[in-house]
Parts: structure tokens; C-alpha cells; sequence
């Protein structure tokens, strides 16, 4: 079997030695090691753009073949000989560069068996195409999405054209802002996107044609026909514990139980402001106040760390579990705004940083129990665990950090059980089960 890899809205980083704590490339890779270590009997096409290293030099295994390495320049050649290569491209040379992206990357959708794709960040068109409200105009979508997004969604769209009924990629969503929105990716999806939160959106799918052949295929997910050519249907999200694919092996992350540490810290990345409960209110009032001497670090704009009157540097990504490791507690924040899980609380937990959540943090409780969950949970260390990983108020964290980081013996108690969970939780492997499952593999 030949499986399709790809990332939406990106070139994403094959070197693990080149990644960032900004996210993005660290689950993309882990994941594919484990597809493919698991099945050395498939191969693995790296469909998308990627940074073009050869996948053996980089640890990965012999069956992940990554065509970009020869293609690449290839690609650069053609653009240039087209005078694509500028910023700000016109519409007309939108269709052009998207031409010779699909030109030189069709054959590594269509000749696979099954696509697994990452949605990155990317716009409700990949390229230009007729806009609903005036048809005799077109969007002009970013030149990142062009570069990044337009042969990966006509890729898709043409190998499921070849069955219809039959064929359809797995989608994997693991940031709340890129839900999929590109309304030219013409077939929707009967079965979930892999995510870290339940939920179902609608999207918008043009099919360029008022042919309704298949709709029958999609009944009780379209909900209705747009216009003639756009089926609106509902797009369904499920839990499937994606943040996991970001750890490393946790034999790789050791749990000193004995060096002293700091009371608390944080490495959290600034998120949009116009969100509620963004994370410059939540450090605003729940950090900076009551943990003035705490260590801070992440990526934050020169305006909020002067509205928090520190200076935050960023946290390489090969010296994040030494950093963390340094404290006994940590707070982890609402994503954007939203109550999806996220990997923070996974990595704290291998380093044993007891890992408080904000209210409005993982609100489904899949990785820490709401307050209600746990209150009907049974008896037992784990409950116990939870107990303490809820406080409601700055106050009641306050309180906490005190008690843990002035208590040896409950720290210990606490970091422990939350290695066993974490520890669990990745043999469980519960998302790589599930996108062999699908992939049939």
C-alpha cells in the first residue's frame, strides 16, 4: 500500500534538529515514525511540502519516500521560468503557479491507496475560484495559500474522484483555528476528522457542477445544496487524543525526583487578544500578580510583555524538558480562546511539573477531568490526582502551588501518578490505532 502524507497550509520541517516550541512539526513527524516503523510493509509518500531532507538522514525508516528532495528545485525552476517569483501575486499568476504545483505533484495523490493529511493554517479557497456572492469574480486567496494549500486539495480531489464512494483521506486537526474551511475541496467527509475536542461545523464543499451523483452517498451529513454546485454539510470532530503524537517516547524524558526545583512556571505562547479568555488575561490575572518571580517563557509580542512587565524569551525546542523540568508546577491555558485539549499537560506530566488547569481549559475534560467528572469518578490515587489539577480561582491555585511546591512528599505523590497516566496514555496509542484503523493498513 502507498499512503500519502502531507501538511496543509505549510512546508513542514522533516529535521527534527530544526524544530521550534512554536508547534507544527514535532507530531507530524512523531506520527509518521510510528505509521511507518509499525508497517514496514506500506510505503510512505511524503505528498506535501516539506523541507526537502532525505527521511533516512533524519531518523526515519527505510519505507518513508519523500519525492520533494528531487522535486523542489525542479518545481523553483519552472516557477521562475513563469516569473513566479515575487510577492503578492496577481490572480492570473495564482493560476498559473497552481498549475505547475498540480502539474508536478498529481501523481503523488493519484497514485496512492490513502491519503493522511494534517489541516495547517489555510483560507476558505486554495485557489482562485468563483465567489458565491458575485460568480463573475474570483477570490484571490494569500500566496502562502497558493504555495501551500492548492495542489494539496485538487491533489485530493482527483484521487477521490477516482471512487467516490469508496475513497476518503483522514483528516488530522490539531489546532482549533485550522477546522477545515476550504470550501474547494470538493467531497465531504462522511467520517470524523481526527482532533483533540468534539464538536461538528459546517463547511462548504463546491463541486463545480450542479451534478448531484453520490449525494445520496452523503445522506445525513449534506445538509443542503447551495447555488447549484456548493453542498453544505455538517463536518463532525471527535477526541481521538492527537495532542499525544507530540511527546517523545517517554523513556527519552527522565523524572528527577530529587534536584530542588522552583515553585512554578510557564512556557505558553501568546494566542490571539480579540479571543475571550486569551492568554494575556489569564497571565494578567492568574500568573504575574501572585508568581512575580516565576519564570515565563514563550513567543509574546514587545506590546504584551509590557502590559506584563517582563521581558520572555523564547524556549528552544531540544531544551523544553529541561526548562520545564525546573519547576514544581505549572498552569496550562485555554487554546485560542476554546476549551480543546492540547499537549501541555502530556509534557508536563513526563517531567513532573504538576500541571494545573484554567476553568476554561480542556472543558470536555479528556485529558483532565472536569470538576464534575471527577466528583463521580471512583475512589483511588488517580481521583485524587485530579482533585488537585482544578482550582477554580487564582486564589485556589495560589493555595495549591503553595501546598505542593512546600510538601515534598505531596509533590512526589502528585508527579508520580501523573507519569503512570501519561505513561498510559501514549501505549495506549490511541490515535495511531485509529488512523490505521481508517487507512486500513
Amino acid at each position: 500500500m502507498r499512503i500519502g502524507y502531507s501538511k496543509l497550509g505549510r512546508s513542514w520541517n522533516v529535521d527534527p534538529a530544526k524544530w521550534s516550541t512554536l508547534g507544527g512539526d514535532a507530531d507530524v513527524w512523531r506520527t509518521l515514525w510510528y505509521l511507518a516503523t509499525r508497517h514496514p510493509e506500506h510505503e510512505f509518500i511524503l505528498s506535501g511540502r516539506n523541507t526537502c531532507e532525505n527521511p533516512q538522514a533524519v531518523g526515519l525508516p527505510p519505507n518513508v519516500i519523500n519525492p520533494w528532495t528531487e522535486r523542489q528545485p525542479e518545481l523553483r525552476r519552472r516557477f521562475n521560468e513563469k516569473g513566479i517569483n515575487h510577492p503578492d501575486l496577481s490572480i492570473e499568476e495564482d493560476k498559473i503557479a497552481c498549475r505547475i504545483l498540480f502539474d508536478l505533484s498529481s501523481d503523488l495523490f493519484v497514485d496512492c491507496d490513502a491519503h493522511i493529511v494534517w489541516a495547517g493554517q489555510h483560507g476558505t479557497s486554495s485557489a482562485p475560484i468563483r465567489q458565491v456572492k458575485n460568480p463573475e469574480l474570483f477570490t484571490h486567496p494569500q500566496d502562502s495559500t497558493i504555495y501551500y494549500c492548492s495542489y494539496i486539495i485538487y491533489g485530493l480531489n482527483a484521487w477521490r474522484d477516482q471512487d467516490p464512494t469508496e475513497r476518503e483521506e483522514v483528516w488530522l486537526c490539531p489546532d482549533v483555528r485550522n477546522y477545515i474551511k476550504c470550501r474547494d475541496l470538493r467531497w465531504p467527509l462522511r467520517r470524523s476528522v481526527v482532533a483533540q475536542f468534539d464538536q461538528t461545523r459546517t463547511t462548504k464543499y463546491e463541486r463545480f457542477t450542479t451534478d448531484k451523483t453520490f449525494l445520496d452517498t452523503y445522506d445525513g451529513i449534506v445538509k443542503k445544496v447551495e447555488n447549484g454546485t456548493i453542498w453544505v454539510a455538517n463536518t463532525a470532530y471527535t477526541y481521538d487524543a492527537l495532542e499525544i503524537t507530540a511527546l517523545p517516547h517517554p523513556s527519552k524524558v527522565a523524572l528527577d525526583l530529587e534536584t530542588e526545583r522552583k515553585p512554578f512556571g510557564m512556557l505558553v505562547n501568546e494566542n490571539r487578544k480579540e479571543v475571550s479568555r486569551n492568554r494575556l488575561g489569564v497571565l494578567q490575572d492568574w500568573v504575574v500578580p501572585r508568581f512575580p518571580e516565576a519564570e515565563i517563557f514563550g513567543k509574546w509580542s514587545p506590546k504584551s510583555q509590557e502590559l506584563l512587565g517582563r521581558d520572555i524569551a523564547v524556549c528552544p525546542y531540544d531544551q523544553m524538558y529541561d526548562t520545564i523540568g525546573r519547576w514544581y508546577c505549572t498552569l496550562t491555558t485555554p487554546a485560542s480562546g476554546s476549551g480543546w485539549a492540547t499537549a501541555k499537560p502530556w509534557e508536563s506530566f513526563l517531567a513532573g511539573v504538576i500541571c494545573f488547569a484554567h476553568p476554561a481549559y480542556d472543558t470536555q475534560g479528556h485529558i483532565i477531568p472536569t470538576r464534575d467528572q471527577v466528583t463521580d469518578m471512583p475512589d483511588g490515587d488517580r481521583k485524587t490526582l485530579f482533585q488537585w489539577l482544578r482550582p477554580p480561582t487564582p486564589e485556589a491555585l495560589e493555595r495549591a502551588v503553595a501546598a505542593v511546591s512546600n510538601d515534598y512528599d505531596t509533590w512526589r505523590f502528585l508527579a508520580e501518578e501523573q507519569r503512570r497516566y501519561v505513561e498510559e496514555a501514549y501505549d495506549e496509542m490511541r490515535v495511531i490505532r485509529e488512523i490505521e484503523t481508517r487507512c486500513a493498513m
